[in-house]
């Protein structure tokens, strides 16, 4: 009888091991999970730094921001900003046109080009950079 007593007790030690170990397996597996995640918008985030700060340069210093956007591959959304997905399908580049200023001397033309990462269903319009834009346009008489 007191065999029988020290193998069921023994039994359920192991069955209590084994679930402590599981548990904190599951554990681990979502602390990668989450890791893995992380890793990848912050990727995504430094691409769109990148992303945003080549386009504000590659739009200055054009006189019709409309046009050039256009030429590049950008379309025009319902909102009026014109928008473009990237070749991944992760991110979507958008500009959004400031009312022009003109002087006698010449216009002020301005945009924010914003990157949003469109793949996260959590957060459907997650902005990861904004990046206000301004170009002097002096004019010739």
């Amino acid at each position: 009888m007191e065999d029988q007593n020290k193998s069921n007790v023994l039994l359920t030690e192991l069955v209590i091991v084994v679930l402590f170990f599981s548990l904190i397996a599951v554990t681990v597996v979502q602390m990668f999970v989450m890791s893995h995640q992380r890793g990848k918008i912050n990727a995504y985030t430094q691409r769109a730094l990148i992303a945003a700060q080549d386009w504000a340069e590659a739009l200055s210093g054009q006189p019709d921001l409309e046009q050039a956007l256009l030429d590049t591959g950008f379309e025009k959304a319902d909102d009026g900003s014109y928008q473009q997905t990237a070749e991944d399908g992760a991110l979507r580049i958008e500009a959004h046109l400031a009312p022009e200023e003109r002087t006698a001397t010449g216009r002020l033309i301005g945009a924010e080009i914003r990157v949003v990462y469109i793949q996260d269903v959590r957060d459907p319009y997650m902005v990861l950079a904004s990046l206000p834009m301004g170009s002097y346009i002096p004019a010739f008489d």
